[in-house]
């Protein structure tokens, strides 16, 4: 009995030590944890936003009560960018009271066959449910150091290789819900940030929801996807301002993509100052986010928005400021000759609309040659609107000013016969074609004009688009001009209505 007394004690004993071995550990992971936290100013309920907790489970951290699970332990890590040594954490591999909680009330599966399983058939063949897909299996499996820009390459992929096996319309709404992830999943907000959610799950949804409003932005979809990304703008915002380095310079890079594709948009659904005050503030985002392609494509697009308000000697400028960021990061990278060719059809375009002739030309012929150069490089969803129609688009818009009347309606002619994917740029380059017939030397076709530009006006109003509709009227002034007193132009007056 005595010697049973005495094994007790020294069980009781060696369990306290234990205990008290366990307390001190988790009291040093607590005061770095809490010490980390409060030299970077955030709260505890930043923290457990960021890392999918409640706040509470971050307080009984700090106090020693708890430890973190192994894949919060990691989350902590990451968002803190410490190791876990310097978070006191660490070989341990200690569950938390929460992960054993979680893996006990998670019910057992019963074994399904996939073949007779008509819902993992149906997630298989639904392109909404392979999109959702994709931003989840990745936000689980993401690599140390991956950038969204991976992610948003997957969900393009996916996109593009199901473009013909979709219905158009099934395809459509895919998209228009994977853009709308971000709302339904993360709660954002048109006038507030909100981060109700992991930080690391609001930015992946983004980047899913912007590669989404990219591809729409091709079809007519136009109103969607500005109403869409505003929803975005103040919760990324928030994010580029009190996330983590990394966090912040990830938020800045979809920010980059949120604001040049809200430019482009705003001179359809708004005007041409919002236009190009969301093209500025790309600018500054593509500079924070140390992407040197979205930097010098986000003064590409203040060039363009500058050109559409009429406001051409800052359209040269802010294209010439492109093509020295696109010299400067060549030096440091190979930079993707799409890219490079964006760039120069640009300058094309408005160095010929100011007069610069022979400047025009080179940068034109320097943006057919590099955009059909080889390269085995995937093109980020961001720079695809710059497709062989944009380019054809550039060299007629580049002959028109500079008054090759014939030469540009040759290019605007080849849009609207072989290029029907861009809905955009087919509309703009019908309404051109018109200004090039009514401008060319020789006879011109009034019925092909009047043909011509009742599609580029029915266009302009299924976009909903401010820019083309303005367009469109100036061409109808200029069948005026040119026809004075036919009827059949005057009456073409009664489809200028605006929606």
């Amino acid at each position: 009995m005595l010697v049973f007394r005495k094994l007790n004690r020294t069980c009781q004993t060696s369990e306290q030590c234990c205990w008290r071995d366990s307390n001190m550990e988790r009291a040093s992971f607590g005061q770095r944890l809490e010490r980390a936290r409060l030299e970077r100013g955030w709260t505890q309920e930043y923290v457990a936003g960021s890392i999918g907790v409640e706040p509470v489970t971050v307080g009984r951290w700090e106090r020693g009560l708890h430890k973190p699970s192994a894949i919060l332990r990691h989350a902590l890590c990451s968002l803190f960018e410490m190791t876990k040594w310097d978070l006191g954490l660490g070989d341990d591999i200690e569950q938390s009271t929460e992960r054993d909680e979680e893996q006990q009330a998670r019910p057992s599966m019963p074994e399904q066959n996939p073949v007779d399983d008509a819902s993992t058939a149906f997630r298989k063949t639904d392109l909404t449910e392979r999109l959702e897909s994709l931003v989840w299996t990745w936000l689980l499996r993401k690599p140390t150091g991956a950038r969204y820009q991976e992610l948003q390459a997957m969900i393009s992929l996916e996109a593009e290789n199901n473009k013909m096996k979709e219905d158009l319309l099934s395809r459509r709404d895919a998209l228009r819900r994977l853009a709308s992830l971000p709302l339904r999943v993360c709660g954002l907000s048109l006038v507030t940030p909100v981060l109700a959610r992991p930080v690391e799950e609001i930015l992946a949804t983004c980047a899913a929801g912007i590669t989404a409003c990219w591809h729409l932005r091709k079809g007519k979809d136009l109103v969607f996807v500005s109403d869409t990304l505003a929803w975005y703008l103040p919760t990324l915002k928030e994010i580029a301002r009190i996330g983590s380095t990394t966090q912040r310079k990830e938020s800045a890079d979809l920010l980059a993509q949120c604001l040049t594709l809200q430019s482009e948009l705003a001179m359809h659904n708004s005007s041409n100052s919002a236009a190009i005050s969301y093209a500025q503030e790309a600018t500054q985002y593509g500079h924070f986010s140390e992407n040197p392609i979205l930097h010098l494509l986000a003064w590409r697009r203040l060039a363009a928005a500058y050109f559409y308000a009429d406001r051409w000697e800052q359209a040269v400028q802010a294209a010439e400021k492109a093509k020295f960021l696109l010299l400067e990061a060549q030096k440091a990278q190979p930079i993707l000759p799409v890219v490079q060719s964006y760039i120069y059809a640009g300058l094309a375009t408005y160095q010929a609309h100011t007069g610069l002739q022979q400047d025009a030309l080179t940068s034109l012929g320097k943006a057919h040659t590099t955009f059909f150069a080889q390269s085995s490089e995937p093109i980020p969803i961001w720079i695809s609107n710059h497709s062989e129609a944009n380019l054809v688009l550039n060299d007629g818009l580049s002959h028109l000013s500079l008054g090759k009347n014939r030469e540009a309606f040759d290019s605007f002619q080849q849009i609207t016969k072989y290029y029907i994917d861009t809905e955009i740029i087919r509309v703009e380059a019908t309404i051109n074609q018109v200004l090039a017939e009514v401008h060319s030397d020789g006879q011109r076709d009034m019925d092909i004009c009047i043909s011509l530009w009742e599609e580029g006006m029915h266009g302009a109003k299924l976009l909903h688009s401010e820019q083309w509709f303005n367009e469109a009227r100036l061409a109808y002034a200029a069948m005026r001009a040119a026809w004075p007193g036919e009827q059949k132009i005057k009456a073409l007056r009664e489809q200028i209505v605006h929606w």
